[in-house]
């Protein structure tokens, strides 16, 4: 209609202009022009306006644009560290403290972005091989690391706090404790040491180590401490139990096969096969009755299910509180975290696997968030890596794609593999930098110019 006006105006202008046409009343032409269209949408385009509005709103009702997602990115505050061959691997922040792998060793950094020392020529954490595979962390500010048979122990000064020769096998530190086996094949000594390589108690019928065929010796792992109690594994009658802080047997190895302890209680299987609960002293505060293994009380419920698949909330007096109202849809329910906070997918008829929900439920079974995967292009089949009373990191896609949403299920950041964020701070793939929650950089790492 604008267009139809306008038109007019000007053909009829072109018949009555003088010819030539004076530059002045060309301009004169066009603010009267102008004028007109003013007045024609003054009286006529609330109407049409209105109309395209609502044609709009009912668009939107069913198809949503994608919003974009901050990626991580520099800021003037973003630090670069020039190391010749480039970063090959950075490992999660521990006790204020990450370890950076690069062509010519190891050295540590701090969480502004800072070198802090060196490992020793030739020596890497225990627990990491050759090729970079594993964890790398600091327990109780001390580490554990290696360099053939020889061990040590370093603060997080990068002093070496204590060392061992002759070292046929040892594991990390989990929570101050470390299992190492030293002397000679023939006659060597398994024992469990404190974070500071004093001898705790040898380890004795409790072995983590088992021999082998071949006379060497192979590892379990020392477990870590939670809620008081420690599992352990006897290699002899090959069954589970707990030691308290202190190393001492507390529930002794009854158990095929046991969890960790979260708020007094642990999962444990007994000789039916059949899973329950255990509390702190090993007896049974849920009885075996379970034929899959239920969730951990890491938040206020247990996630069991029974044969068919039927997913059910436990409460820890073992009450079956909830139940899934629509098993055949299969929402995919998660345990509860501490949190208080769980999530599930919600399968509804008529809704497109590809974009069904994901819903975020509280302690009274109530959605107070939703991830709207029309908006956000994100898998079912992911998992929540890390977490806190903020936001929760989303893995999915065969653990390539990341990304950060608050507990209302907004979106927070994206990123490309990495890793998990610890202590506020992630690690890029591919050893080019560290950010943090709100996608800043705080360290990036660069090769050498020549």
């Amino acid at each position: 209609m604008k267009t139809r006006l306008y038109s007019l105006v000007l053909f009829g202008a072109m018949l009555v202009a003088p010819q030539p046409a004076e530059a002045q009343f060309w301009e004169k032409l066009g603010k009267a022009a102008e004028k007109i269209l003013e007045g024609a949408a003054n009286t006529n385009d609330g109407k049409t306006t209105t109309k395209t509005n609502k044609r709009t709103t009912s668009k939107n009702q069913t198809t949503k644009q994608k919003v974009e997602i901050p990626t991580p990115f520099k800021t003037s505050a973003t630090k670069t560290m020039v190391v010749r061959g480039g970063a090959k691997q950075l490992f999660p922040f521990s006790c204020g403290i990450a370890l950076v792998r690069h062509q010519g060793g190891w050295f540590a950094i701090n969480c502004e972005g800072d070198k802090l020392f060196d490992l020793p020529q030739g020596y890497r954490p225990v627990g990491v091989d050759e090729y970079g595979s594993g964890d790398a962390e600091f327990d109780n500010d001390r580490m554990l690391i290696k360099s053939g048979s020889k061990v040590a122990i370093i603060n997080d000064n990068g002093d070496v706090v204590k060392s061992f020769s002759e070292v046929m096998e040892v594991c990390p530190l989990k929570d101050g404790l470390a299992v190492i086996a030293y002397g000679k094949s023939s006659n060597y000594k398994c024992t469990y040491i404190d974070k500071d390589g004093n001898e705790v108690v040898e380890s004795g019928p409790y072995s983590n180590f088992v021999m082998t065929n071949q006379g060497g010796i192979s590892s379990y792992q020392v477990y870590p401490l939670r809620d008081g109690r420690r599992l352990f594994y006897n290699s002899k009658n090959k069954r589970w139990g707990y030691y308290d802080e202190n190393c001492r047997v507390v529930i002794p190895a009854k158990f095929v096969d046991c969890g960790f302890f979260y708020n007094g209680l642990a999962q444990a299987q007994g000789d039916d096969g059949l899973w329950g609960f255990i509390d702190k002293t090993g007896q049974w505060a849920i009885r075996p009755q379970f034929t899959n293994k239920p969730s951990a009380f890491v938040g206020p419920y247990s996630l069991v299910k029974d044969k068919s698949g039927v997913c059910y909330y436990m409460d820890k007096s073992g009450n079956l509180i909830w139940e899934d109202p629509n098993p055949k849809a299969h929402n995919n329910y998660k345990q509860f975290l501490s949190t208080g906070l769980t999530t599930y997918v919600k399968h509804d008829a008529g809704v497109a696997p590809a974009i069904a929900p994901i819903i975020i439920m509280d302690a009274s079974f109530k959605q107070v968030g939703m991830v709207d995967r029309r908006v956000v292009k994100v898998f079912s089949n992911g998992e929540i890596v890390a977490y806190c009373d903020r936001w929760f990191q989303y893995r999915y896609n065969n653990y390539q794609y990341n990304m950060l949403f608050d507990w209302k299920g907004n979106p927070l950041l994206t990123f490309f593999k990495g890793g998990n964020f610890s202590e506020g701070l992630c690690a890029s793939y591919g050893g080019k930098y560290y950010f943090n929650e709100k996608g800043e950089i705080i360290v990036e790492f660069v090769d050498t110019k020549f």
